[in-house]
């Protein structure tokens, strides 16, 4: 025959009821947010910065296709019309995308430049085609201005990786131990 066992909340087990932590039950949340947070701002830089990436390169090629001294104005036209039309096209996938609430300023920035490269490459495209130097120079303000702005988009992005540690092994983020204190 069975004996009765006692009732697990019986003080003859000697078990005490606690109440839960708020600190810890605040600290969990945390973690989790940043978790969270994390695993967006790494899977929207990854699709940005890939853009970004591209469009510094055409931007190089461009550059140096067009570089001092200029012998042929149509040949310039031509590929400056190149680099707009590639340019512009990364610009309308970017704009597809919807950053998350931490990568708002980057994605400002990088729009910024961004439709700073397309206007700027459309602008000395049509003063190259019909020779206005005007125009070419008000362009090759407006890259200009790309350079500097995708200077600041670089930096925010750097920020951006550092706050939540995406170049760090993923194994510290299992563990739980790569969450910062403030």
């Amino acid at each position: 025959m069975l004996e009765p066992t006692p009732e697990s909340n019986s003080p003859s087990q000697g078990r005490r009821f606690a109440l839960p932590n708020p600190l810890g039950f605040w600290r969990r949340l945390r973690e989790e947010r940043y978790r969270r947070e994390r695993a967006e701002v790494s899977r929207y830089l990854r699709e940005t910065t890939a853009i970004a990436l591209v469009v510094n390169r055409l931007y190089e090629e461009w550059r140096e296709a067009v570089s001092e001294p200029i012998q042929d104005g149509q040949k310039a036209a031509n590929v400056s019309a190149s680099y707009w039309w590639q340019v512009t096209d990364r610009l309308r996938r970017f704009q597809e995308l919807s950053p998350p609430r931490p990568a708002r300023r980057y994605h400002k920035l990088l729009f910024g430049a961004l439709r700073n490269g397309s206007e700027g490459a459309e602008v000395v495209k049509n003063g190259f085609r019909f020779n206005k130097y005007v125009e070419i120079s008000r362009g090759m303000g407006l890259l200009d201005s790309y350079v500097e702005k995708m200077a600041a988009a670089e930096e925010e992005l750097r920020r951006l990786i550092q706050r939540y540690r995406l170049l760090d092994d993923g194994a510290a983020d299992e563990a739980g131990r790569d969450v910062p204190a403030g």
